[in-house]
C-alpha cells in the first residue's frame, strides 16, 4: 500500500496541516464576525464574504510565479520553504489577535492565501512523479478526501475554540503546533526535480498568467478538465463561507450549529471522494462527473425547500437541540449530500487534468488551473456581496447554484460520449 511510504505519506501530512491551519484560521475569523464583531447580518454577510475573497485573491495574482517555480526547482526543498513561511505567519495571527485588531488578521489570510498558492502546484505535481499510474486516482482521493477532513477538523476547532473565554490563546497555540507539525512532515518528501530545471522565469506575473491560460486554451480536452474544477471549487467556497450566515439567519442556530454543518459537508466530500475511487477501479473517466453535478444541484434544491420550513425558536438551536428535529437532520443529510456529490465529481477531474497535462509543464497547467479557480471564486464573491447589497439573502446564492449546477450536469450528459472519443 503506498499509502505509507515516503513518496506519499510525508506529502499527505504536510498538506493535511496546511490545509488544517488554512481552515482553522479562516472559520476562526467567520465565526468572530458573525458572532462577536457584526452589529446585523448584512454586515456579517459582507465581512466574512470579503475574509473568502482576500483569502482567494493571492491564487489569482501569483499562480503564475508559483508554477514557474514548482516546474524548474526541486519541489520538495520548496515545500519546506513554504511550509517555514507559514511558522512566521502564525506567529503574526497570534499577534493580531491578541490585538484584536480584524483588519490585521485580515491582511494575515491574505498572506496565508499567498503561502497556500504557492504550495498548491507542488502537491499535485508531485502526485504523478511519486506514484505509479494506477495509483494516481487513489492518491487524488486520498488528498482529497484528507484536505476535507483536515478542514473538518480546522472548522471544528476554529469554531469552538474562537468564542470560549480564553479562546484566543488556545487557537494561537494551535495554529502554532500545525504550522511546525507541518514543517517537520515537510523535511521527509522526497527528493522531487522540477520538470523543467531549464526554464527562465518570467517575473511579469500578468504576462506568464496569460501565457499558462493561453497554453491551456490551446488543448480543448485540459481546458474543459479546469474549468469544470473551477466550477466545483466556486460551489464549496461559496457553501464554505456561507454556512455560518445560512446557519444563523434560516435555521436560527448558534456557533455550534455552524460548526455542525461544516462538519458535514468535509466529512461529504472526503467519502464522496473516496466512494468515486473505489467504484471507478483506479481508473479516470468522465462518467461520473455529470452524476456528480446532477447529485449537488438536487440535494441544493432541497437544501432550500426544507430550510424555509424550520420556524423561529424563542432560543437560538445549538447542536443537541438541533439533531432532535428530523426536519434538521433531513437538512443534514441533503448537505452531506451536496458534498458527498461533490467529491464524485472532482477527483476524476483532476486525475484527467494531471494525465492530460505535460509532465514539463505539469506544475504551470496547476497554476493554470489555480487562475481560473480564483477568477470564479473572486467573481463569485463579488456576485455574493452584490446579492446581499441590494437585500437578497443567502438562498438566492444557493439557488443560483442549484440551477447551474443542473446545465453543467445536463451538458455533460448530453456531450459524455463525445468528449470521452475526444481523450482518444
Amino acid at each position: 500500500m503506498f499509502f505509507f511510504k515516503q513518496r506519499f505519506l510525508p506529502l499527505f501530512i504536510t498538506q493535511f496541516f496546511n490545509a488544517f491551519s488554512d481552515s482553522a484560521f479562516k472559520n476562526a475569523i467567520a465565526i468572530l464576525i458573525t458572532y462577536r464583531i457584526a452589529k446585523e447580518a448584512q454586515e456579517a454577510g459582507l465581512l466574512v464574504t470579503l475574509s473568502a475573497g482576500l483569502f482567494i485573491l493571492p491564487y489569482f495574482l501569483l499562480s503564475a510565479m508559483a508554477g514557474q517555480l514548482a516546474d524548474k526547482y526541486d519541489r520538495a526543498k520548496l515545500a519546506r520553504f513554504y511550509k517555514g513561511a507559514e511558522i512566521i505567519l502564525m506567529a503574526l495571527a497570534v499577534i493580531a489577535f491578541y490585538y484584536h485588531n480584524t483588519w490585521f488578521l485580515m491582511v494575515i489570510l491574505f498572506a496565508m492565501g499567498a503561502q497556500s498558492t504557492f504550495f498548491g502546484p507542488i502537491k499535485y505535481s508531485l502526485l504523478p512523479q511519486q506514484l505509479k499510474s494506477g495509483e494516481l486516482m487513489t492518491g487524488n482521493a486520498y488528498v482529497e478526501g484528507g484536505t476535507f477532513i483536515s478542514i473538518l477538523i480546522g472548522t471544528i476547532v476554529g469554531g469552538l475554540v474562537i468564542l470560549r473565554d480564553n479562546g484566543i490563546l488556545l487557537i494561537s497555540l494551535i495554529l502554532m503546533l500545525s504550522a511546525v507539525i507541518g514543517y517537520a512532515a515537510s523535511r521527509f518528501i522526497t527528493y522531487a526535480p522540477g520538470g523543467s530545471p531549464e526554464l527562465k522565469i518570467n517575473r511579469n506575473i500578468f504576462q506568464e498568467s496569460f501565457n499558462m491560460v493561453r497554453y491551456v486554451g490551446a488543448n480543448r480536452s485540459l481546458l474543459r478538465y479546469l474549468l469544470l474544477i473551477s466550477w466545483f471549487w466556486l460551489v464549496g467556497s461559496i457553501f464554505l463561507s456561507q454556512i455560518s450566515i445560512f446557519s444563523k439567519e434560516f435555521l436560527y442556530s448558534d456557533e455550534t450549529v455552524v460548526t455542525m454543518c461544516l462538519t458535514i459537508f468535509s466529512i461529504g466530500i472526503a467519502a464522496g471522494s473516496v466512494f468515486c475511487s473505489k467504484i471507478s477501479g483506479g481508473k479516470p473517466s468522465l462518467r461520473f462527473v455529470p452524476a456528480g453535478a446532477l447529485g449537488m444541484a438536487l440535494c441544493t434544491g432541497m437544501l432550500i425547500i426544507l430550510s424555509r420550513g424550520i420556524a423561529a425558536p424563542e432560543i437560538s438551536y445549538n447542536a443537541a437541540r438541533f439533531i432532535g428535529s428530523i426536519a434538521h437532520l433531513q437538512i443534514l443529510l441533503f448537505l452531506f449530500g451536496i458534498a458527498f456529490f461533490g467529491g464524485v465529481y472532482t477527483v476524476p477531474l483532476y486525475t484527467l487534468m494531471q494525465t492530460e497535462a505535460n509532465k514539463t509543464y505539469i506544475a504551470r497547467v496547476i497554476s493554470a488551473n489555480n487562475i481560473l479557480n480564483s477568477f470564479f471564486m473572486v467573481a463569485s464573491v463579488i456576485i455574493v456581496m452584490g446579492i446581499y447589497a441590494v437585500g437578497f439573502n443567502v438562498l438566492y446564492v444557493f439557488s443560483i447554484l442549484a440551477a447551474v449546477n443542473f446545465a453543467v450536469a445536463l451538458y455533460l450528459h448530453c456531450r459524455r460520449r463525445k468528449l470521452q472519443a475526444e481523450r482518444g
